[in-house]
């Protein structure tokens, strides 16, 4: 379930779980109305209790968790408008981040990008869903942190760990093959030339895919989770 983020740093093991954590709830590893338990992530981090649930308690507070009964905790399970309401923020939020990146984004970045689209196209064309989940968070992690602005880059980060698990739930159970609509290309280049206005609309497109859809889907929040197990 988990990429292990373990660092050889300073980061507290909480820090470190945490960031672990984030990472799986951004890229999708976790899908709306997972439960995660507090003994399996010490198991997997081979450590106590104590520092699970210290990271736990940071990712409810951002609203990327809940807790449940007898204190277990679970990816909220959102209706559809909600959903939708979500990626429409992110889309507003990645857009200025955008914009704001083509003025500074570097040679090497773009290079990483240029790759990170490679890897995403034969992600998709193999059905290596995991992957490419993993390498469109790092595309727009990459554009986010470049904006220059730490305030926005940590609202981005809060807001893809509760949108993540939305996305990843679309692309593996809800879309066809062929509905992806990849701008990642086109924003490269707006980036390149540094179009702030290109880069920022072709952005809010992109992240406005996540908020067409949930807005086209007519079921309860319950009978969405249920049609897609």
């Amino acid at each position: 379930m988990l990429e292990k983020v373990l660092r050889s740093t300073n980061d507290s093991l909480g820090e470190q779980i945490y960031r672990s954590l984030r990472a799986a709830l951004i890229s999708g590893d976790i899908e709306p109305g997972e439960k995660i338990s507090t003994r399996t992530v010490a198991a997997e981090f081979r450590t106590s209790a104590m520092p699970v649930r210290e990271a736990l308690k940071r990712l409810e507070a951002q609203g990327a968790l809940e807790v449940e009964a007898k204190r277990a905790y679970r990816v909220p399970v959102l209706s559809p408008q909600s959903a939708a309401e979500l990626f429409q923020v992110r889309s507003v939020l990645e857009a200025a981040g955008a914009a704001a990146a083509a003025q500074s984004i570097t040679e090497a970045e773009l290079a990483q990008l240029d790759q990170l689209c490679d890897a995403t196209d034969i992600a998709w064309r193999d059905g290596d869903i995991g992957t490419f989940l993993h390498t469109n968070a790092s595309f727009h992690h990459i554009i986010n942190n470049r904006s220059g602005n730490s305030f926005l880059a940590e609202m981005l980060e809060t807001i893809n760990m509760r949108s993540g698990p939305w996305l990843g739930l679309a692309i593996r159970k809800i879309v066809g093959q062929v509905e992806w609509g990849d701008k990642h290309r086109r924003i490269i280049g707006a980036l390149r030339n540094r179009d702030s206005n290109e880069a920022s609309r072709l952005m809010e497109e992109d992240s406005n895919w996540g908020m067409q859809l949930f807005q086209s889907v007519n079921v309860s929040k319950e009978d969405l989770l249920a049609s897609t197990r």
